[in-house]
């Protein structure tokens, strides 16, 4: 019932939060004819929202775990044990972003009054998309679990460790989710540095943006670089 009632506590943030933010994000860009720049960045707040929710359980999900010794005895091979528990965390991240993308993506097709083959295309490319962009994610919650356990398990007080570890990379999550804010603001100041943005540190997410407006090489790039 417990973990039932925090995966629903999950899926109603994330689309409760996404329809506001969307919604608001789009009508606004769509005045200045940049309508298709709130995929990128409503993608890019999915990533960061995913990442403080699933933070902290990858490093026990993952690496921890009382039963690992037991569990990594069984006659199943270590690839096989370690594959289902980063799938399980890859499923945490998939209904939170996944659920996200479906609001924003209903917010830019209402705004950027696409025909109705166009319409079908894009909620194609979306749907592919919503299932690889929680893998994003999920690479970031390992690398940091992986730091969090590295060190606690090398060190004698183990809990002062995780959680002084864990406050550096909230406190690193959190300077990088005030930078969205940058972000949406240079939108209408500075739209092609932007763009130049996400074609190079945040190539992820500006292959997202043509993929999903219409490139499916572009798209097809997105998928490889998450997968």
């Amino acid at each position: 019932a417990g973990g039932l009632s925090a995966l629903l506590l999950m899926a109603f943030l994330a689309l409760y939060l996404s329809g506001v933010y969307s919604f608001l994000l789009a009508s606004m860009l769509a005045e200045v004819g940049i309508v298709e720049m709130v995929l990128p960045l409503m993608a890019l707040m999915a990533c960061v929202m995913s990442l403080m929710f699933t933070l902290f359980a990858a490093s026990g999900l993952v690496f921890g775990g009382k039963d690992s010794d037991i569990v990594l005895a069984l006659p199943v091979p270590a690839f096989t044990v370690m594959l289902s528990k980063i799938l399980a965390l890859y499923l945490e991240n998939l209904v939170f972003c996944g659920l996200w993308m479906l609001p924003t993506g209903a917010a830019y097709l209402v705004y950027a009054g696409l025909g109705a083959g166009q319409a079908a295309g894009f909620c194609v490319r979306l749907l592919a998309a919503a299932l690889f962009l929680p893998l994003l994610p999920s690479v970031l919650a390992l690398l940091g679990g992986w730091v969090i356990a590295y060190f606690s398990g090398r060190m004698k007080h183990k809990s002062l460790v995780g959680t002084v570890l864990s406050i550096v990379l909230t406190g690193a999550v959190l300077v990088g989710s005030l930078q969205i804010n940058a972000l949406a603001a240079a939108l209408l100041q500075n739209i092609e540095g932007v763009r130049r943005t996400l074609h190079t540190w945040l190539l992820p997410l500006g292959l997202l943006l043509d993929g999903l407006v219409g490139s499916w090489g572009a798209l097809l790039g997105f998928l490889l670089i998450s997968l």
